[in-house]
């Protein structure tokens, strides 16, 4: 016969039963919050472990990714959590080089592996326009144009658009009224191309004839419209550059002075800082690098926005045959002031400061010390790494990890120069007739293509040619191209 249940034996049963429920509940909720905040049990160890998380994406897409030899289920974009320590990360997909890179993840971070540029095993060379002479090319900051000088003497200037698979090629011809002693016999004129705005229409084209120097700005759409800076402020500038998202203002260097110019308004300031040996331009500030004191040998190294007074960051007592440098730059809503004194590297972080009471708004976040001393100091497009360079060798400083790279050899015998920016991870250089790319650190290094060294290189928009100039079996120079992304 039954016999219900007694109160007490009821409630306990419930209580039991609501204990459990409670219990899983909150072991669910742990288990996905550790899980979210990266925790995994570690089964070789018996122990959790709080894991990093990475993040993985190639170019073109559609890798697969390996950790630690063993194969991921998703192809690239995609993600993983590891545990801390060194991993070796590969990413292959069929028809391109294996990408392949050791790196440290630390417990609780994230790690972007997200610019891995896969280089196709078969890189074939494709000529896409034939030069007779050439003496200069210079590839627009978007990457749309290639702007070359046929011959030096003459103020010829082609473009190249490099927007659609078939390019096509105009020219431009300065007129004899926009460039000094046009007419003049035997005047010798040497044409080169400095810079491009921001927005690939206008080039800043040095022209010196005789002894002298004057700058001028033409626009690639129009060959009438040239600006002679020179002749129109009379003034001996020996650097300028266009000032951010306009061609119409620039700085300029002028007998140690820098001042603004505004050829809209055709006007030119007092001078902003003097006494300077260069200066670097980053938005509406700059930094400059002052001569040497007369008395006490000491360099100032400063900023100045524009229509604010000079402010001092660092001073250099090392001698004046050492090279001291200045290359600012914005990162994770921070802005940077980078110094290279000889072969030390000082870099500061915070906002730039507007007045000297404002200084300590900068301050001194990481510091290292390359190979030798600096010959060139640059800075990633996207402003995220520090190139330090000599004349055989370069090496990269990480400003989000904070670490510094082994140092790159840069192989070859041709004249050095600095290495070049093909997008923000990778850089290329062209020594010894052969252009080679390789990761900000030196890593994934790719033999791409046999050029002529000393022309410039770049990738199309879409990413899928690389461009550079090469010699055809007949003797002339050709804009070549090989394909990146093969479908």
């Amino acid at each position: 016969m039954y016999h219900p249940p007694s109160k007490k034996k009821a409630m306990a049963a419930r209580v039991l039963t609501y204990t459990l429920m409670s219990v899983s509940v909150v072991t669910l909720v742990t288990v996905s919050l550790l899980y979210t905040l990266g925790y995994r049990f570690d089964t070789e160890d018996k122990q959790l472990e709080l894991s990093g998380l990475v993040q993985f994406a190639t170019t073109p897409t559609g890798a697969t990714v390996e950790i630690d030899g063993v194969k991921h289920d998703q192809i690239t974009p995609t993600k993983e959590t590891v545990t801390s320590g060194s991993h070796e990360f590969v990413m292959w997909r069929e028809g391109y080089e294996t990408w392949r890179k050791t790196v440290l993840t630390n417990a609780g971070t994230l790690t972007w592996l997200n610019y891995a540029r896969l280089v196709p095993k078969i890189r074939t060379v494709e000529s896409v326009a034939s030069i007779s002479t050439l003496a200069q090319t210079l590839a627009s900051p978007d990457k749309r144009f290639m702007a070359a000088v046929p011959d030096a003497s003459k103020p010829v200037v082609s473009f190249y658009d490099l927007t659609a698979d078939t390019v096509s090629e105009s020219s431009l011809v300065l007129t004899s009224d926009s460039y000094s002693d046009a007419s003049t016999p035997q005047t010798v004129h040497h044409f080169e191309l400095d810079q491009w705005d921001q927005n690939g229409r206008y080039l800043l084209v040095k022209h010196t004839y005789s002894d002298k120097v004057e700058w001028l700005v033409i626009d690639r759409q129009d060959g009438k419209m040239v600006a002679n800076i020179t002749r129109t402020f009379d003034m001996a500038i020996s650097q300028a550059v266009f000032a951010d998202n306009s061609a119409t203002v620039l700085y300029a260097m002028v007998d140690g002075n820098l001042r603004k110019i505004n050829l809209r308004e055709a006007t030119v300031s007092a001078p902003l800082v003097s006494s300077i040996t260069e200066f670097d331009l980053y938005s509406d500030v700059i930094g400059y690098v002052h001569t040497p004191d007369p008395i006490t040998g000491k360099r100032q190294v400063g900023l100045i926005k524009d229509g604010k007074e000079p402010v001092s960051i660092y001073t250099s007592t090392s001698l004046v045959q050492v090279p001291v440098h200045i290359a600012l730059s914005h990162y994770f809503n921070k802005d940077y002031a980078i110094v290279s004194d000889g072969a030390k590297v000082i870099a500061l972080s915070g906002s730039f400061p507007t007045t000297q009471t404002e200084r300590s708004r900068l301050k001194t976040t990481s510091s290292f010390v390359f190979s030798s001393d600096v010959g060139w100091l640059q800075m990633s497009p996207a402003g995220r790494f520090i190139i330090v360079q000599n004349a055989a060798s370069y090496a990269a400083y990480d400003l989000e990890r904070g670490e510094l790279s082994p140092v790159a050899t840069l192989a070859g015998t041709t004249i050095p120069r600095e290495v070049d920016w093909l997008d923000d991870y990778y850089v290329w250089s062209d020594r010894s007739d052969t252009l080679t790319m390789r990761e900000f650190d030196g890593a994934n290094q790719h033999t791409i293509a046999q050029v002529v060294t000393g022309f410039d290189a770049t990738l199309s928009q879409n990413g899928r040619w690389l461009y550079t100039i090469g010699k055809h079996a007949s003797g002339h120079y050709q804009l070549q191209r090989v394909r990146m992304i093969l479908l």
